[in-house]
Formats: C-alpha cells, sequence, structure tokens
C-alpha cells in the first residue's frame, strides 16, 4: 500500500498550494522539505546562528538561507517549511493585462488568471501599508512622482502582511514588539501585526508576515496532509504502482535514508532544486 496518494517535493509557492488544494480534494498528501520548521523568536540573528543550508553538508548545517554562486548570478534560496516565502519581500503583484496579449497560448488570459489573482489575495490576506504607515522613503517617492508628472504611475502595492490600522509613528516606543495586535487568520492560525520592525527577509519576531507556513500549508494539514521537514529527497523512481521517492532525513545531526511510495508525484522545490532533482533522478535511470 502506498504511503500518499501524493508526495509534495518543496513547500514553497508550488508545493504549499499544491498540498492544500490537494488536501482539500481529499487526496492524501505528504510534503517533503528539506529545511526545518521556523517559529517567532527561532530566527536567525547572531553571527553564530544558523543562516546558511549546505546542500553538501545539510546535516550539519540547514540553516535559513541557502546561497548559491555563480559565475554571473547569486541565487538565495529559502531553506524551512514556507520555502521562499521565508524569505521574499512579502510583494504580491499581479501581471498587468498588455502582459498576456503576445506569447501566451490562447486560454491564458487576464481574464482566466483574474479569479486565481483574488483567491491567492484572500488565502494570503494581502492589503497594502495603510496610508498613516508609510515609511519615508515611501513618501519621498510619491513625492518625487508628484514632482515629475508621473503620479500616475505611482502606486503602492499589496503585500502579505498583517497591519494594525491604529498603530502609528506618532505613538511612544512604537517598534516595541508588545506594540503588535496578536489574533487568529482567517485560517485560525494566531499571528501578530506589523511594527515596522524592517526584518521581513530576516523572519519577522511578531510574526506579521503571511508566510505560506500560516495559510496554504496550514490548511494542508488541517484537511491531512502530512508536512515533514529535514527531508532532503534525493531522486525519484518509476515503481509498479506509481512512484518511489527517496530522501535522506536530518535526525540529530545524521543523515537517515527514507523511501516514501505514491501514486503521484509534485516537484516543486523552486527553479534550482527541481531542476537538480529531475537530473539526478534521469542519472540515476528514474
Amino acid at each position: 500500500m502506498a504511503d500518499a496518494d501524493v508526495i509534495v517535493i518543496g513547500s514553497g509557492f508550488g508545493g504549499a498550494v499544491t498540498a492544500c488544494r490537494l488536501a482539500q480534494a481529499r487526496a492524501s498528501g505528504i510534503v517533503l522539505e528539506r529545511g526545518r520548521e521556523w517559529k517567532g523568536g527561532e530566527f536567525p540573528r547572531e553571527p553564530d546562528d544558523e543562516w546558511v543550508f549546505d546542500p553538501r553538508a545539510p546535516e550539519k548545517r540547514h540553516g535559513w538561507f541557502d546561497l548559491r554562486m555563480f559565475p554571473n548570478m547569486s541565487v538565495i534560496q529559502g531553506a524551512g517549511v514556507g520555502g521562499g516565502s521565508l524569505v521574499y519581500a512579502n510583494i504580491s503583484v499581479e501581471a498587468k493585462r498588455d502582459t498576456f496579449l503576445a506569447g501566451w497560448p490562447p486560454g491564458l488570459t487576464y481574464d482566466t488568471l483574474a479569479p486565481h489573482y483574488a483567491e491567492v489575495g484572500r488565502m494570503m490576506e494581502v492589503q497594502r501599508v495603510p496610508a498613516g504607515q508609510w515609511p519615508e522613503r515611501t513618501k519621498l517617492l510619491h513625492d518625487a512622482a508628484k514632482a515629475a508628472g508621473w503620479q500616475n504611475r505611482f502606486r503602492s502595492l499589496e503585500l502579505a502582511v498583517r497591519f494594525d490600522p491604529n498603530w502609528s509613528y506618532g505613538q511612544q516606543d512604537p517598534h516595541n514588539q508588545a506594540k503588535s495586535v496578536t489574533g487568529p487568520n482567517i485560517h485560525g492560525v494566531q499571528q501578530g501585526t506589523c511594527v515596522h520592525l524592517g526584518e521581513c527577509d530576516l523572519g519577522c519576531p511578531v510574526n506579521a508576515r503571511n508566510t505560506l507556513d500560516l495559510n496554504y500549508l496550514a490548511v494542508a494539514t488541517q484537511r491531512g496532509a502530512s508536512i515533514r521537514p529535514l527531508h532532503l529527497v534525493r531522486r525519484i523512481a518509476t515503481a509498479a504502482q506509481g512512484y518511489e521517492v527517496h530522501a535522506d532525513e536530518i535526525v540529530n545531526g545524521k543523515l537517515e535514508a527514507r523511501t516514501f511510495t505514491c501514486k503521484f508525484v509534485v516537484v516543486a522545490p523552486g527553479s534550482l532544486g527541481s531542476t537538480e532533482l529531475v537530473l539526478r533522478s534521469r542519472s540515476a535511470g528514474g
């Protein structure tokens, strides 16, 4: 008997959304994530903290960032339950309508995607920074655009962040973490509200960022999906009834081999991770 109907590899934007929708469709699912599950207050801050995820020695170094250096490009990837949502700047931007006027399949239009954009916005509770909470640099950009006659091109973007409309820079000690208001999000997960600490990409200590572990993955778990952190998938192989997924689990500083069976596999460990995994599996004859 298979371990699950579907195994999702990676818990970032692709994997989290897929795991959520599969769980809602009552498919049994396992999500394999190479990084750990991070909680508020556990994020790296000091020089000796767990900053780096080292794919060459993940049992020893499985921290917050996976930094890849290439001749003409460097890539920073998130490592943890929530994937890239842990280390991005929370911005949610819809593609403009004219983006789809050329170069796309006929059925892929702004109108076909619009309801999905809206659903992502709902799931991640996106909103704009309240006008009274703009930082000085946003005000300067707005004033510069207005002075240059480009005010119609200025717009504040929606963010996957929780804000307290009553918070203001004018209050005493405004950035004190105690000023964050804690409460459940629409998925029943407790979060705080933003007190403008400027630590988004490093992990919000008041849990105001709507990262994927707090919405899509939370819903997937509520519907029966199993999230398995510290599981590094090494290869995928075909099997009689579907697939075998071969992984190493990080246990007490060591790698222990694990094999999972399933009917279907979703490969979603990001652009680099997906490419590496597919090529490794092909080389191994999977």
